[in-house]
């Protein structure tokens, strides 16, 4: 639910960059952000942070087929920020992240919202059965101490599935040249 305190934080903040676009993001299923640019008029009179944006889901891959492919895109004010490298007048940007709900369904997020959509169902099945939930990020790194990094690449022609569907792989360490 958006709050009015966060509304007004989010509108001051584009009039007072002079901010022309915004763009309006959500993560897909896959973890890639998607991109939506709205210019900034549509979101100081308030319509695309209450209504929402429409876009058509069947154009990302994995959301909709299509007869049932419209989707709104709903930003959250909070998470707006004003893009610094951004300086000319004309492109002046600022970024919001949104979730994704059904145009014709319920006010809760679709399923295809990944953003904290399970995380937020388990939030709801653990609160009516009277617990509270405390969640936080795991801060996790690897040291090696025999790895060139000037060899790691990231192999798109990798796939877990032997080349069919999706390909993309971890990095990996070039093998040496037998030259």
């Amino acid at each position: 639910m958006v709050s009015d305190e966060d509304l007004k934080k989010a509108i001051e903040s584009l009039k007072r960059h002079k901010i022309r676009w915004v763009h309006s993001t959500f993560v897909d299923i896959r973890g890639l952000m998607q991109d939506v640019v709205v210019p900034a008029r549509e979101f100081i009179n308030g319509s695309a942070f209450k209504s929402g944006i429409g876009f058509d889901g069947s154009s990302v891959r994995g959301f909709k087929s299509i007869e049932e492919s419209d989707m709104v895109l709903k930003p959250d004010p909070k998470t707006l920020v004003v893009i610094p490298w951004t300086t000319d007048e004309k492109q002046k940007s600022a970024i919001v992240i949104g979730d994704i709900y059904e145009a014709y369904g319920s006010d809760e997020s679709s399923e295809v919202c990944s953003r904290g959509y399970v995380a937020k169902r388990a939030v709801k099945a653990a609160e009516k059965m009277g617990y509270t939930g405390f969640f936080g990020p795991e801060l996790e790194y690897f040291i090696f101490s025999s790895v060139d990094p000037t060899k790691l690449v990231w192999d798109l022609w990798v796939s877990p599935k032997g080349g069919e569907g999706d390909s993309w792989g971890a990095p990996r360490i070039v093998p040496e040249s037998p030259e």
